[in-house]
């Protein structure tokens, strides 16, 4: 038995219930293999042997399908089913089905890729949702696969933003990881962490910001994981010259001479675009014209 919702299957008489095995200890076989399956009405057989076999990822109210010393791979037991309380319903396609509620633990009990546990459509024939959990019953809830960034229990919706701090890289995942030394991640929602920049560091799990290195320190590449890897700053030589201005007062006359007292003022400025850079220097020169040792 496989993908099936067995909910108020009772006998008057003859000890019957959700599943019963009539047949006695020395018929051949050995029970009935039960997947994917809920139960709510218990199983029992005519004889001692157990009357089912559990074949993973059942729900039994009880602990008569599902065996409380030893379940099968995702089963469980003692476990409410989650089924609507309305019952049987029309929920779409040829026959009447009993839908699940929100809460329903058969919801995504089925990893994606279950071989024999997971069928392609249900009851009514709608189909699961590629690459995600399946149900177990009859009935299949009808859900989105969590994108990269965002992650549910089931790895379906409803789904739930990676906060920040942590980051899904994949689709379909159950739970967010959180970002690691060296990288942070600002924004909820993200499928990657942002590596420290340089000149930052970033010393914690789960971060949300990077720290900067300290005042004339520095980190010369992006990912660094403490403030021990920040450096002194070490200025650049400066190799640009500086612009050196004249002027000359009074000017020279039309023959482009002075026979008079002038003023020279030189002015040197260095605009550091690779060192630090000096500010204005003026000097200021006075040539008097012939007289002996003032030659201008």
């Amino acid at each position: 038995m496989l993908a099936s919702t067995i909910s108020g299957n009772i006998a008057a008489v003859g000890g019957g219930g959700g599943i019963y095995d009539a047949l006695d200890a020395l018929s051949i076989g050995q029970g009935h293999r039960v997947s994917g399956t809920i139960i709510t009405d218990g199983c029992n057989a005519a004889s001692s042997r157990p009357p089912v076999i559990d074949g993973g990822y059942n729900v039994d109210t009880g602990s008569t399908c599902v065996n409380p010393a030893a379940p099968a791979t995702g089963s469980r037991f003692n476990t409410p089913a989650g089924l609507d309380p309305a019952g049987l319903a029309a929920n779409g396609g040829p026959t009447r089905t009993i839908a699940l509620v929100a809460a329903s633990a058969a919801i995504g009990l089925i990893p994606n890729g279950t071989v024999g546990s997971c069928p392609r459509t249900d009851q009514r024939g709608t189909a699961s949702v590629a690459g995600a959990p399946c149900d177990a019953g009859a009935f299949q809830t009808v859900s989105v696969v969590c994108a990269a960034g965002s992650y549910s229990a089931t790895g379906s919706s409803p789904c739930t933003l990676a906060a920040p701090g942590f980051f899904v890289a994949s689709a379909c995942a159950t739970l967010a990881t959180p970002c690691p030394l060296g990288a942070f991640q600002d924004q909820a929602g993200q499928s990657s962490c942002i590596p420290a920049p340089i000149g930052f560091y970033v010393s914690q799990v789960a971060a949300v910001a990077a720290t900067a290195c300290p005042p004339g320190t520095t980190i010369s590449v992006d990912g660094a994981t403490s403030m021990g890897s920040c450096v002194a700053v070490v200025p650049a030589p400066d190799s640009v010259p500086p612009l050196v201005t004249g002027l000359v007062t009074p000017a020279a006359n039309a023959d482009g001479w002075n026979n008079t007292t002038v003023i020279v003022d030189r002015t040197a400025v260095d605009p550091a675009p690779s060192g630090p850079g000096i500010g204005p220097t003026r000097h200021h020169g006075v040539d008097r014209g012939c007289e002996p040792d003032h030659h201008f």
